[in-house]
């Protein structure tokens, strides 16, 4: 005989007067993320078992596998507009959710939504993924469980894009800020009150806990005041998004019943950009609202990653020539100085029970950097330095010798970000005035991966903005999402600082640039923020319509594709330079003879190095590499140096297998002259020195 099912508890109720009252359940909001160089802001309310997101920015998987933050089923996802700083992280966590199981996602936001969802699918191509998107109406109220959300939809000025020498195109675009609301708490029923006018237990229990009135026998009439205690009004929080200084006005119109009073709110978090939030006219707003609700500030800047901080400041005493320690101190341009409390990632709101309501900072535990670095002294660091100092001694190969060329690994991790490795990102330095590595010179950049521009920002700290603006050229290895989510972000950003120089060129598979062409119809910043060639036009014998732009910006001779064997619309890359050196990258793929052959006698071969040897059947099923077999292609090539990468994100921090082998391994920040690339092997005791037995944790581990 089969089970009975087991009716599950109604905890929310429609009293008799229409309004909605629940049991008193737990219901708070987290904070998931702030603004940073990294990251923008996005939040969790959570009521019993129900989970609504309000954004899903860039590096937002990343910052949870930090913070160790559970997210489990969304209910929905929120979003307040459609730039990567609110949905730039979306995709990835798309697909990481359908990995862990799930298969229906829930998107509101704008109008827009409709024709970004349907950008992603080039990449996101799953059939059994059910997305559902809603673009939300001014006024417009959602939720049939316990929170319900109210969408403010503002219109911003129109925005005139396109450099001055093309035609302008103008667009308009809206924001959109919610209303979270929990439902009423009911009120205490009694009991004893009920049994002294006689009310049998029973269904007439729980017709009054609804607040109905009931009918006894005896014909008399109890009414639900008389055995229910008072019913304290819901939660309500403000999730305010305003975008330009222009649309403030009339988002300010939209909520004079908060500004005078005649609404109850219980606080309002600011997500607004920290240049936009530290304008006048934004403070002066902040300070319209009465002094009982409660403001909180999203303008934070401070680093999330501490895990990589701390690798980075570690790192830069094993090895100050190729490390920098200061990429946790990039921040956000303009500082917080609105009425409230500033809030930090993983801080919580607590909404109900409402006598504990309030906002409460996380604990914070700071770093012992002392204690950590005799920890890695004690695992024979001394020992390991004195390799490397050994190594330096030796004479550079004259393959080597262009100073002006260097390499900066901005992500060096395979598939999703971890704490140590944030995803594919390579920044080549092509020509320099000078032979210091913090030079950002003019450059090319190899891949860009969710989060690359936040990582550009911490490598290269004061000099990033001249970085971006110097970035000559983008090359994008296949269509996986992680190698080239971040993009977006970067794309603009280069437009925003260099408005009237020619946009970088954009070298990648076609599916790459679709999704960039449907994005822009909806994005106005990537509108002609980019030079489209596709890779498989970039042909050895064929050179492609701005190989002249390559010459003159970058000093590169050639670039051109290889096809390789991954996916579809998969590609190296060999770039020889004027000056004589020469590189091949690999991307993702399985060992390739056409590529050994295509970068004969290179300067630097950059491979991917997935797997540990051992595991070469896994390298097999999913077309990547193994250690050995990505130093066989440096032995094909004859390459003069090559360079392991792509590390798979299961395992410790640094791969095992490495040992003496006489390749360069990357880590995220690592950043090489051509010439330092002589010694940097022997840099590998001492990392594995810092790192120990440090384990990751995958992303759908700890997500879900």
């Amino acid at each position: 005989m089969g089970k009975k099912s087991k009716k599950k508890r109604q905890i929310c109720h429609t009293q008799a007067d229409g309004s909605r009252a629940m049991d008193s359940r737990p219901a708070s909001m987290d904070v998931l993320s702030t603004w940073s160089a990294d990251s923008g802001p996005s939040l969790l309310f959570t009521a019993d078992t129900e989970r609504l997101v309000i954004n899903v920015p860039e590096g937002w998987q990343r910052l949870c596998v930090e913070q160790k933050i559970k997210i489990g089923k969304v209910d929905a996802v929120c979003l307040t507009h459609l730039g990567p700083s609110a949905v730039g992280g979306l995709p990835g966590y798309q697909l990481t959710a359908y990995d862990a199981g799930l298969r229906k996602t829930t998107l509101r936001g704008p109008e827009g939504l409709r024709g970004y969802a349907a950008s992603t699918r080039h990449f996101i191509n799953r059939e059994d993924l059910e997305i559902e998107v809603e673009e939300v109406s001014d006024g417009e109220e959602r939720g049939n469980g316990l929170l319900r959300v109210r969408a403010i939809v503002v219109e911003d000025e129109e925005v005139t894009e396109g450099p001055v020498a093309k035609k302008p195109k103008t667009l308009s675009s809206k924001s959109v800020s919610y209303v979270i609301k929990t439902p009423d708490v009911l009120g205490r029923f009694d009991v004893d009150k009920a049994k002294a006018l006689n009310v049998p237990p029973g269904p007439l229990y729980g017709a009054l806990k609804r607040g109905e009135a009931v009918t006894l026998d005896d014909g008399s009439v109890v009414q639900a005041s008389q055995v229910v205690g008072a019913t304290t009004p819901g939660a309500c929080v403000l999730a305010l998004y305003v975008s330009t200084p222009g649309a403030l006005q009339r988002l300010r119109s939209k909520l004079q019943a908060f500004l005078t009073g005649s609404a109850s709110l219980d606080c309002v978090v600011h997500l607004a950009r920290p240049q936009i939030a530290a304008s006048e006219a934004y403070l002066a707003f902040s300070q319209s609202f009465p002094s009982s609700i409660q403001q909180l500030w999203t303008q934070a800047g401070a680093s999330p990653f501490r895990t990589a901080a701390r690798d980075a400041r570690l790192l830069a005493r094993v090895a100050p020539d190729c490390y920098t320690s200061d990429v946790a101190e990039a921040t956000t341009e303009d500082a917080w100085r609105g009425p409230g409390v500033q809030v930090e990632t993983t801080g919580r709101f607590t909404l109900v029970p409402r006598s504990q309501a309030g906002y409460v900072a996380p604990e914070v535990v700071e770093d012992d950097l002392e204690a950590e670095w005799n920890e890695v002294k004690a695992r024979g660091l001394d020992a390991a330095l004195e390799g490397v100092e050994k190594a330096k001694t030796t004479d550079v190969p004259s393959q080597l010798q262009h100073a002006a060329a260097s390499l900066c690994f901005l992500g060096t991790g395979s598939a999703m970000p971890s704490k140590h490795r944030n995803v594919s990102g390579i920044y080549l330095r092509c020509a320099a005035e000078t032979t210091d590595v913090s030079d950002p010179g003019r450059g090319l950049l190899l891949d860009c991966g969710e989060g690359t521009l936040g990582q550009l920002r911490r490598a290269f700290g004061g000099r990033a903005d001249e970085c971006l603006r110097n970035l000559g050229a983008v090359w994008i290895s296949h269509p996986h999402a992680d190698h080239h989510l971040g993009l977006p972000s970067l794309l603009a950003e280069r437009r925003r600082l260099a408005p009237d120089e020619p946009s970088p060129i954009l070298m990648a598979p076609w599916p790459v640039l679709r999704w960039l062409g449907d994005y822009a119809a909806v994005y106005a910043p990537l509108m002609d923020a980019y030079v489209p060639v596709e890779c498989q036009w970039m042909k050895e014998d064929a050179p492609h319509p701005q190989q002249q732009r390559l010459t003159d910006d970058l000093r590169l001779a050639q670039c051109f594709c290889v096809p390789v064997p991954h996916c579809a619309q998969a590609y190296g890359v060999v770039v020889k330079a004027v000056d004589g050196w020469s590189l091949c990258y690999s991307g993702d793929c399985r060992p390739s003879t056409k590529l050994a052959a295509a970068a004969r006698d290179c300067t630097v071969l950059i491979h991917e190095a997935t797997f540990s040897d051992g595991l070469e059947d896994d390298a097999v099923k999913k077309r990547h590499s193994t250690i050995s077999e990505a130093l066989g292609v440096g032995r094909d090539a004859n390459a003069c140096r090559t360079v392991l990468t792509h590390f798979s994100q299961r395992y410790p921090a640094l791969p095992e297998g490495l040992g003496d082998t006489g390749a360069v391994v990357a880590s995220d920040f690592l950043r090489l002259s051509f010439p330092q690339l002589a010694w940097a092997p022997s840099l590998v005791p001492a990392l594995r020195c810092l790192y120990g037995d440090d384990d990751d944790e995958e992303a759908a581990g700890v997500l879900f």
